[in-house]
């Protein structure tokens, strides 16, 4: 199910985890599965249903096992963001030097 449309954009930002959450711990759980509705070609996520109000994945990001390290790089490293979903948080951010 599609969020409703928003007259505002969303605003996200790190927040620090719940007080009972280890990131470090967090992170070695970890593992990236993707979603087609982030891509626009087949791949290791499935077939492609890229919505129309999401952000395209690069197509040179092939290798599921070195996107899990990113992430768990980055949670390790707290750049997380809430809402947290169960005891995962739902938004994390990692920049590549290309």
């Amino acid at each position: 199910m599609r969020a409703p449309k928003r007259r505002r954009p969303l605003r996200r930002s790190l927040l620090s985890p719940p007080e009972d959450v280890s990131l470090e711990t967090l992170a070695e759980r970890v593992s990236y599965v993707g979603s087609g509705e982030h891509k626009s070609y087949p791949s290791f996520a499935g077939q492609p249903k890229l919505r129309a109000d999401a952000s395209k994945c690069d197509p040179k990001f092939t290798d599921p096992v070195e996107i899990t390290g990113w992430l768990r790089e980055t949670i390790a490293c707290g750049n997380v963001g809430a809402p947290w979903e169960g005891e995962f948080p739902r938004y994390a951010w990692h920049r590549l030097d290309m």
